[in-house]
């Protein structure tokens, strides 16, 4: 039989690796180059591959562009239109203020 010290760290083991298949840990930086490519262009086109890179910044995973854009979906600061294996983003008004606050950009600047 288990005792229950045990029981209670193979939980906690499960719990952890559940965790981090949900998760995904962005660095910083490549979070601030995905969002200033698309605050400079006002769109983002990439490709539904997860294990290439990013056409446009090649030293960023395709992986972590969809999983940035999926977070700025369900804020709603970002609309996505999918279309033959490639997703499209357009900035909302929202989104522009959103990434223009945390770019810590003047209110001046605007997305082309």
């Amino acid at each position: 039989s288990l005792s229950v010290p045990y029981s209670a760290s193979l939980l906690l083991l499960w719990l952890c690796y559940f965790v981090l298949l949900v998760t995904m840990i962005i660095p910083k930086a490549t979070r601030i180059k995905v969002y200033k490519f698309l605050f400079d262009e006002g769109v983002l086109v990439t490709k539904k591959d997860t294990m290439g890179a990013f056409e446009s910044i090649p030293e960023v995973s395709n992986l972590h562009v969809l999983m940035l854009l999926k977070s700025l979906k369900s804020r709603e600061f970002i609309t996505v239109t999918f279309n033959w294996q490639y997703f499209y983003a357009y900035l909302t008004e929202e989104g522009i203020n959103y990434l223009r606050e945390y770019l810590a950009l003047p209110a001046t600047v605007a997305p082309q």
